[in-house]
């Protein structure tokens, strides 16, 4: 049985890799002809050709702007909540992660960067802002990497139409997961705020995606009307908004936890039927990744010590915000249910299990969020796995916990035995 899941396993991993690499030729000829051919042409990336430049760098973006308003533009950049913060080691960590997949201790910056730009372009495609003359601002798109021009949309002959949205526009990036709506799209509002403008200011919101339930749970509350809400879809690809603002990407410190709390306080269940208990399992039963293969044993070893599983979408954005408050101990495998940890009391104890070769950029996430919370983490690695229906990758397996491994975690967080 092993021996066969391993063997369908390098089956996929081989396909996988042919897919990358003929798309990676693909876009590497189209780079080519842009760089050396169209980059030269005096016609804008709106008509033919990808873009031309990149800015990758929030200071670069500054010196921009800079120029720009020198020669009378209607253009602004802000600065906010600039600082660093120290984000110690883990409190706990059992079992042993693959070189690459560790966490640690670092210092982080806290800086948040807004831009105001006349014409700016957002594109579906790795959510890219770009200038009216074709330069793709970095730190406000989706494009990793050190590389130059990484970015998809340099490796397009032909770019999607725009359609021109007229007045104010904000960009707030929502739609692709719980994570994002809180961390970048509604520490944006918290941003508008510092630059003193409401949300009453935009005639439109650009969402990467508008998800029904996530808006009338979080985003109605902040005062957002559904009529002034936009998203990409395959007709409307991209847009030009005649006065667009944009924030950078950025979850390091707690500085939006009080801007959350104050605007949803109003709207917590004074009364409600369900239960906020002090030790809670968060479960990943429907997801599609990262679920615990053997979650009926490790949920009849938590509760043993008084966890009780509970699924983040049986609460509404209110009650998971009481939920959180009221826990004191949390144990949850890697995904977006742990973004409701900025709603803990600090000292509440954390616990994340992850798989032992996850070594993507967000590995360090959750745990960045909970030290800067002056929350207690502890991780528990675990080397066991089994394929998902979601599967790509070393970090969207589903896992196998090892219960001694996690005896060894409930005790280091002070547990005594049942």
């Amino acid at each position: 049985m092993v021996m066969s899941l391993k063997k369908q396993l390098k089956k996929f991993k081989f396909l996988i890799k042919v897919k990358r690499y003929l798309f990676q030729k693909a876009y590497d000829f189209c780079w080519q002809i842009n760089d050396k051919v169209l980059l030269h042409l005096p016609f804008s990336a709106k008509y033919i050709g990808g873009l031309k430049h990149e800015l990758w760098g929030a200071h670069l973006v500054k010196e921009y702007v800079e120029k720009e308003a020198g020669k009378g533009e209607n253009i602004a950049f802000w600065t906010l909540h600039e600082g660093k913060i120290s984000i110690s080691n883990p409190k706990y960590v059992v079992g042993n992660p693959a070189k690459g997949a560790e966490v640690g201790a670092r210092t982080a910056d806290t800086a948040r960067h807004v831009v105001k730009l006349p014409f700016g372009r957002v594109y579906e495609e790795g959510c890219a802002v770009v200038t009216k003359s074709d330069i793709l601002l970095k730190p406000y798109s989706h494009a990793y990497g050190s590389s130059a021009k990484v970015h998809p949309l340099f490796s397009r002959l032909f770019l999607p139409r725009t359609k021109f949205l007229k007045g104010k526009t904000l960009l707030l990036k929502g739609g692709s997961g719980y994570y994002h709506n809180i961390v970048d799209s509604v520490t944006t509002l918290s941003l508008m705020e510092d630059i003193q403008l409401s949300v009453n200011d935009f005639d439109y919101f650009i969402f990467l995606k508008i998800e029904e339930d996530i808006f009338k749970n979080i985003f109605e509350k902040f005062g957002i009307k559904r009529s002034a809400c936009i998203s990409f879809d395959a007709r409307n690809r991209a847009f030009e908004c005649e006065e667009l603002y944009a924030s950078t990407y950025n979850w390091n410190g707690n500085w939006f936890k009080d801007f959350i709390q104050d605007k949803v306080k109003n709207y917590l269940p004074v009364h409600s039927t369900k239960l906020y208990p002090e030790k809670i399992y968060v479960s990943r039963e429907n997801a599609k990744m990262r679920r615990v293969v053997n979650e009926t044993q490790l949920v009849e070893k938590l509760a043993e010590y008084g966890f009780v599983k509970i699924l983040n979408e049986d609460y509404t954005f209110e009650e998971q915000t009481m939920l959180y408050k009221n826990a004191r101990y949390i144990i949850s495998t890697h995904g977006a249910n742990l973004t409701n940890v900025i709603f803990c009391d600090s000292g509440a104890k954390v616990c994340e299990i992850r798989f032992h070769k996850h070594f993507r950029y967000f590995k360090g996430t959750y745990y960045e969020l909970a030290d800067a919370h002056q929350l207690e983490y502890y991780l528990l690695y675990s080397s066991e796995f089994a394929m998902s229906e979601m599967w790509e990758g070393d970090d969207e397996v589903d896992i196998v916990v090892n219960l001694q491994d996690l005896q060894k975690v409930l005790e280091a967080m002070g547990l005594a035995s049942p």
